[in-house]
């Protein structure tokens, strides 16, 4: 008769032994403390065996464990290869709980092509309400210039120049320099900064093995393939056409930006902030205010984007969780300018939203986030 022990020790070896032994590693120990750790040593110090024997001891079912790993690979960024290694996992441990899952547990979705690929992200950005400004970007980081003229960029087809993207950045890293450098020479830079960042959302299904790139310039044990890009604090006056503001580069090697790393590893999962966390105070906020109305504050707040811009609608495409991560991502744990940039935009006029009902909703926001602070 086979014992628990045996099995996690097999199971142990066989993860060690893998070519994505490390992303293994981080995926068990983040499910098993149930924080991530982008410290390599930090996980290191932890054996497979240890940290399985946990997840085991930690999850009593095994419906338990397949939540935990869902939650758990729906919040990384490599979700392909990350619910590879769940499913891997799942499956193995299965024996432990004396449970065979289901088919639809452990068996991988086909793999889906380029051209899939492609022809989901180029109907995603023509959805979108600003698509005709993310293919202006789009298309000056393919070209290396700022193209005004909307008729030259028509000319393009959304699907070639996502190619082109993939054949020129071979990952996000410098996809998002790229995209950097074209905010950079723009102007209404704040608001570019949330283009860019939806650009990045949507090619992120181009990069699903992108292999793990530690730039020796930022901190050691920084994951750089989730940072995110601060908007820019400096005020600019919007304009009907954006026009540039100095040369974008003429070669990708010539595109060099000065990114501020962020202390968000990888998953956007900030380090005193837990995945289960983040859903609480999503939750608690959701519980006192109307949620479209907060992620309306929460986006020109975390953007610093003047409100008479009347963008706000273009915010039911935002996530709920990414803006509270970029708030947390630029402001920390500084609860009072939090505040101060939650009642500045509750104070501003914002078509639609009356001024009072927005100040009630900040007061919520802030006491929401007061307690959850008191938790942490």
């Amino acid at each position: 008769m086979v014992v628990s022990s045996d099995i996690i020790e097999s199971i142990a070896q066989d993860l060690s032994s893998s070519k994505e032994a490390l992303r293994a590693k981080k995926l068990v120990f983040y499910v098993s403390q149930r924080y991530w750790e982008t410290d390599v040593d930090v996980i290191n110090d932890y054996s497979f065996v240890e940290l399985l024997e946990n997840l085991h001891h930690t999850n009593p079912t095994l419906e338990d464990l397949k939540a935990l790993l869902n939650h758990a690979v729906e919040t990384l960024n490599r979700k392909t290869i990350y619910k590879k290694i769940a499913m891997y996992v799942l499956r193995r441990m299965s024996d432990l709980y004396q449970v065979t899952p289901t088919q639809e547990d452990y068996i991988e979705e086909n793999e889906t092509s380029d051209t899939e690929v492609v022809e989901a992200i180029a109907q995603a950005i023509q959805k979108h309400e600003e698509s005709a400004r993310m293919k202006k970007v789009i298309f000056a980081v393919c070209k290396q210039y700022w193209e005004a003229d909307i008729n030259v960029i028509e000319m393009y087809d959304m699907r070639d120049l996502i190619y082109e993207v993939k054949e020129l950045y071979p990952n996000t890293k410098r996809l998002r320099k790229a995209l950097d450098t074209v905010v950079s020479s723009i102007n209404r830079q704040n608001f570019y900064t949330f283009i860019a960042d939806t650009i990045m959302d949507n090619f992120a299904h181009l990069y699903p093995y992108e292999v793990r790139d530690i730039d020796k310039e930022t901190n050691a044990g920084e994951d750089v393939e989730t940072q995110l890009i601060k908007a820019k604090s400096k005020e600019v006056t919007p304009e009907k056409k954006e026009t540039p503001t100095t040369p974008v580069a003429e070669t990708k090697q010539e595109i060099k930006q000065n990114v501020t790393p962020s202390s968000v590893p990888e998953g956007q999962i900030i380090p005193w902030l837990k995945i289960e966390n983040l859903f609480e105070l999503k939750q608690e906020i959701m519980q006192y205010t109307n949620p479209l109305r907060a992620k309306i504050l929460l986006f020109y707040a975390v953007y610093d984007i003047d409100t008479l811009e009347q963008h706000w609608s273009i915010v039911r495409t935002c996530s709920f969780d990414d803006l509270l991560l970029r708030m947390f991502e630029h402001y920390d744990k500084n609860i009072k300018v939090i505040a101060q940039k939650l009642q500045y935009v509750a104070n501003s006029p914002i078509e639609g939203l009356e001024e009072e009902e927005n100040l009630q909703a900040v007061t919520a926001i802030i006491e929401s986030i007061k307690r959850f602070y008191k938790k942490r």
